[in-house]
């Protein structure tokens, strides 16, 4: 009895001889490393989307993707410590895991830099170049190549394309940054959600869309250069249009307004026609000057302006802007016409020009920038000038 008691004792320890030294001691961080494998997976289905195009990119993440659920599956039995498992079956998973949580988080992320910097650079150089247009245009009103009205629009023109820019540049500094600590990270586990989220949004967008915003404003840009290239200032006589004391363009001078006229419809023409595909605004702004002559009180022409003034009592000043304004807005009203009549020609196959008019009577001011007005009936004073423009439509 004794012996075989013995038997059973040496027999029992055996077996538990032969437990311990398969079993190992379960691994403390075995639950951190699936939760960083987990989060791993998820980063590396992302790069899957934005690398869908690319076949050899796809498939080396695809097996990688299997490989870590295959090392998730075996750590989840490892960690539930399932007794219908030997532990030491499982000692490879765990050293899988660290190999992988160690290593970089995916190959691609030093292309998906490279192209990140070299888009933000391209929005640095646009900005430049926005900035730069600001100062030619800014150039062209102290010559008087270019009219305050027309300068406005252009800046704004070129403060939407550089807020928009500043707007690009931001998200892709936070793309970068993100994809920097995606790949530097010891641990890609401890990585913040949100940034890396961010950046595959981000990199998902600029590889969707492309380089069309940059390309949409760089021909922004191109059209305002264009435009400040060429002469878009043109000054007439008013005594060629209008009798003294006169505001309406009589019938039968028509002819010659068409023929003084000819020449600037013409380069508005031949510009907006090199852009016919492209939604713009033609914006043309005449101002009408006048000499310093008084106008009788009482008079015909002094009861014509009055109302104009806005004033029960105008003065000189007040009366010379109110003639100077009628004559612009004669003038205009038939450069709109002229130009309405030549529709077919200015608008070709679009309907993508819509055109701006604007009037301003300047009455006494001196309408020279370099040369002073010295004689207050000075017949050279007594014009009206046309400044156009053409600037691209917000999209």
């Amino acid at each position: 009895m004794i012996k075989r008691f013995t038997l059973l004792s040496v027999l029992f320890v055996i077996i538990l001889m032969t437990i311990s030294s398969c079993r190992v001691t379960k691994d403390p961080y075995a639950e951190r490393y699936l939760g960083a494998l987990k989060s791993l997976i998820e980063n590396d289905r992302r790069f899957k989307k934005v690398y869908s195009d690319n076949d050899t990119l796809a498939v080396k993440i695809t097996n990688r993707i299997e490989r870590v659920e295959r090392t998730i599956d075996s750590l989840e039995i490892y960690v539930q410590s399932d007794k219908r498992k030997r532990y030491c079956e499982y000692e490879q998973s765990v050293e899988s895991a660290v190999n992988i949580i160690t290593s970089k988080p995916d190959e691609s992320i030093p292309r998906l830099l490279e192209e990140l910097e070299e888009s933000k650079k391209l929005d640095e150089q646009l900005i430049v170049k926005a900035v730069e247009v600001e100062e030619k245009a800014k150039i062209e009103v102290t010559t008087g190549k270019l009219d305050d009205v027309s300068y406005e629009k252009i800046t704004d023109v070129t403060t939407e394309i550089k807020v928009e820019t500043a707007k690009e540049i931001e998200a892709k500094e936070t793309a970068i940054e993100g994809l920097q600590t995606a790949y530097s990270a010891v641990n890609p586990a401890a990585i913040q959600t949100e940034i890396i989220e961010t950046a595959y949004e981000t990199v998902t967008r600029i590889r969707t869309q492309g380089n069309t915003t940059q390309q949409r404003n760089l021909e922004q840009l191109k059209l305002v250069v264009d435009v400040l290239e060429v002469d878009k200032f043109k000054q007439f006589e008013a005594a060629a249009f209008f009798g003294p004391g006169a505001f309406v363009i009589k019938s039968q001078d028509m002819p010659k307004v068409e023929a003084a006229f000819g020449p600037l419809i013409n380069s508005i023409i031949d510009f907006v026609n090199r852009y016919r595909e492209r939604n713009m605004t033609l914006t043309i702004v005449a101002k009408g000057y006048a000499d310093a002559t008084p106008i009788s009180k009482g008079s015909s022409l002094y009861n014509s302006l009055k109302p104009v003034t806005g004033s029960e009592d105008p003065s000189r000043q007040d009366l010379n802007r109110a003639l100077s304004r009628l004559r612009a807005d004669e003038m205009s009203k038939h450069m709109r016409e002229l130009l309405l009549r030549r529709d077919a020609e200015l608008f070709n196959n679009t309907s993508n020009v819509s055109i701006d008019i604007v009037s301003q009577g300047k009455g006494e001011e001196c309408p020279y920038i370099n040369k002073p007005c010295t004689i207050a009936n000075d017949p050279n004073r007594r014009i009206v000038t046309f400044h156009w423009l053409v600037t691209p439509n917000k999209l």
